[in-house]
């Protein structure tokens, strides 16, 4: 079986979900709002900085979706548990992300709004990413100089 981040954590949900808020408050996101639920498909994580809203969707497992997590060094056969190990799993991820952009964000490499453009919320409660991915496939099939950046004179 291949090596997936933080496979064998112990770490809680609960943790990890206040870790991401604490880290995202720390550089400047207010109205921090987090929805989720034990049986629900995802967990949402919205947030406002610098008068843009985002919105970043944490998709959860179902049971089937979780089998053959290892916990403990052992294959787990228990679909409930196999969900909760890899929930703790995606969150520990999800943190593991939203350090690495602020961290490129703190350093220079980029700035906050492009390490989250795809999560900026757009009107009609879309984000970016939901957008224009069906756009940019478009323009990739039918004319890829769409793409690049028109001549000067």
């Amino acid at each position: 079986m291949k090596y997936r981040f933080a496979q064998h954590t112990t770490v809680g949900v609960d943790k990890s979900r206040a870790e991401v808020e604490a880290l995202l408050r720390h550089h400047g996101a207010k109205d921090l709002a987090m929805a989720y639920g034990d049986t629900a498909d995802r967990a949402i994580i919205g947030f406002r900085w610098k008068a843009r809203n985002f919105k970043i969707v944490l998709p959860l497992p179902t049971p089937s979706a979780a089998s053959g997590v290892v916990v403990a060094g052992r294959r787990r056969s228990n679909p409930e548990v196999q969900r909760s190990q890899e929930i703790k799993r995606r969150w520990r991820a999800l943190l593991l992300v939203i350090k690495a952009k602020l961290e490129a964000v703190e350093v220079g490499i980029s700035t906050f709004e492009d390490e989250f453009l795809a999560f900026t919320m757009l009107p009609g409660n879309q984000t970016v990413s939901e957008a224009v991915q069906s756009r940019i496939t478009s323009m990739i099939k039918g004319d890829a100089l769409l793409l690049l950046p028109e001549r000067t004179k």
